[in-house]
């Protein structure tokens, strides 16, 4: 790996812890300040904070299947560090699109952050701790965790359909 490359993995591995622990640190503060207690009006019909323990995923989706979940996203994050790892050989085979390529590379970042987050939640309590709802619309409480995996997840989409072109994934699959 060139040192250029090196770098920039190591980057990505400091995002990652920074983004994870960040998301740590707000399933905390919501622990301490929220567990318990009433939900906290934040904006009036807008936007409240509300403990809540989601032993499920995504809306509560298999609920109670901890080393399902477990499993699956150790899986699904040791693949997004494989795809990271063959973009980051493609830069340096290529030297093409690099702009691109990094941006792609981040948002697997921010995907796997969100996924460890939950992860850590569910290897340590065996539930994930919830506390962002939105007032103005029936949608699940969720965390910041959740806010990666969707912003991420959504920002791939809109890349692959409308800047990748197949020339471009071959280039990442060798």
């Amino acid at each position: 790996m060139k040192k250029q490359s090196y770098i920039r993995f190591v980057v990505l591995c400091i995002i990652l812890a920074v983004l994870t622990f960040g998301d740590q640190i707000s399933k905390f503060a919501a622990s301490v300040e929220l567990k318990g207690k009433d939900k906290r009006i934040v904006w009036k019909g807008f936007l409240s904070f509300e403990y809540l323990e989601n032993r499920g995923a995504a809306w509560g989706v298999l609920s109670g299947r901890i080393i399902f979940l477990t499993l699956l996203t150790i899986f699904f994050t040791l693949i997004l560090f494989v795809i990271i790892i063959k973009i980051e050989k493609a830069i340096i085979r290529t030297n093409d699109k690099i702009k691109l390529f990094s941006i792609i590379q981040f948002l697997l970042v921010l995907l796997a952050a969100g996924a460890l987050g939950n992860l850590v939640d569910r290897l340590r309590f065996g539930y994930v701790v919830d506390f962002i709802q939105f007032e103005f619309m029936d949608f699940p409480i969720f965390n910041i965790a959740d806010c990666y995996v969707t912003v991420s997840a959504l920002l791939l989409v809109v890349i692959l359909l409308f800047f990748i072109k197949e020339e471009d994934i071959g280039k990442i699959k060798g």
